[in-house]
């Protein structure tokens, strides 16, 4: 028989190693499993930014831009007039720039504070791209397409014929193209003034992405994605079973990979063949995000994360709560993945590797959301599950 004693020694022994070895269970969760969520207010569309120090950014129809550590514990909130829609851009200095529908263009300091505010004549659904000099471009549903100084004053603005519901970019050039739901995509040179502009059948919705050899590529609601030149001239087209709403993203080998409506996710060659194609369970709205070791993470309204390998095959999913996902995937440099869903969760799920290096990786081109092209991918420190 045992004493007493000698089982609480041995009790205390095994406790002693399982704690030790809690930290090893948890970087050895499976791809694919939750490490932890988050509960805003309401349902969230807003692509996550990911700072410096790991802090994660993002807004929420319930009207605050919220900031969580890398473990998921709130850090601050910030509340706007009304929903953020707007993914938010990270400036080199940490200053925190989105829009809002209530019109507005905001900057905050790096710990929630606000630094200035820009009243536009319409709501702010896109999201903010950022020069070099720190030129905040954010386009409105009141027509223009706005330049703004990093003290929030009014650089110039631009006015399509329709509003301007997708989110500009900024090639390596300084140039920078959009498109507006009056069916043209549009290249304006830093100062304001129209470079050329491409007129297509149906209004854009969408988002441009940069390929590496300045290639414009961006969707729009006649089913197809087009790619044009650095002169706005067609280069090809490809034909997906519905709407492209969603932005691509691009490979190292300039693979091009998009996500439609059609319940469908396609990876097209630089010359616009198709390669694969895989199917989701419904409508996909939001760009995809591609990793250094060829996943790519797909959002879908079917409330799902996918996870496909570099052939198109399906690796796992994870599924959200009710509501759909309809926000992009962030990569961080370790591998999580984050994304926020309708059903007013924010997600940290274990992923495979850190953004791909290419050219157009994520939704916004890098952790920052710069939406430049000359931006880097991988900037920012990791979360948890490394």
């Amino acid at each position: 028989m045992y004493s007493d004693d000698s089982m609480r020694a041995a009790y205390l022994i095994l406790l002693s190693i399982a704690s030790a070895l809690l930290p090893q269970l948890a970087f050895a969760q499976a791809e694919g499993a939750q490490l932890w969520q988050f509960t805003a207010g309401r349902g969230i569309k807003s692509t996550a930014a990911i700072g410096a120090d790991g802090t994660i950014y993002f807004g929420s129809f319930d009207h605050h831009l919220y900031a969580l550590n890398p473990d998921g514990a709130k850090k601050w909130s910030f509340k706007a007039g009304h929903a953020i829609l707007s993914s938010p851009a990270i400036g080199t200095n940490g200053t925190l720039y989105f829009g809002c529908t209530d019109r507005k263009a905001y900057a905050l300091n790096a710990d929630g504070t606000k630094k200035w505010e820009f009243l536009t004549g319409g709501g702010i659904v896109g999201s903010p791209a950022l020069a070099a000099d720190e030129t905040v471009y954010l386009g409105s549903e009141d027509y223009h397409l706005y330049a703004l100084n990093a003290d929030g004053t009014r650089k110039w603005a631009f006015r399509s014929g329709q509003a301007v519901i997708g989110s500009p970019v900024a090639g390596r050039d300084g140039t920078i193209y959009f498109g507006s739901v009056d069916r043209k995509v549009y290249a304006l040179k830093p100062d304001g003034s129209v470079k050329w502009e491409t007129a297509l059948p149906f209004a854009l919705e969408s988002s441009p992405a940069i390929g590496p050899d300045g290639t414009i590529y961006i969707g729009c609601d006649d089913y197809k994605l087009y790619a044009l030149d650095s002169k706005g001239a067609i280069k090809w087209t490809f034909a997906a079973g519905y709407w492209v709403k969603a932005p691509p993203v691009i490979g190292p080998d300039g693979t091009i990979y998009f996500a439609a409506n059609d319940h469908k996710v396609y990876a097209l060659s630089p010359d616009g063949r198709e390669l694969w194609r895989a199917p989701t369970g419904h409508a996909n709205v939001a760009a995809p995000a591609l990793s250094e070791d060829g996943t790519l993470y797909v959002a879908s309204t079917d409330r799902k994360l996918y996870a496909f390998d570099a052939e198109g095959k399906q690796k796992w999913t994870f599924e959200a709560g009710p509501g759909g996902l309809l926000a992009s995937p962030t990569i961080a440099p370790d591998g999580t993945v984050y994304i926020g869903s309708y059903d007013s969760k924010f997600y940290a799920v274990k992923g495979s590797a850190g953004p791909a290096r290419s050219a157009w990786p994520l939704f916004r081109h890098d952790l920052r959301n710069s939406g430049n092209a000359r931006g880097a991918a991988t900037t920012a420190v990791g979360g948890p599950g490394k």
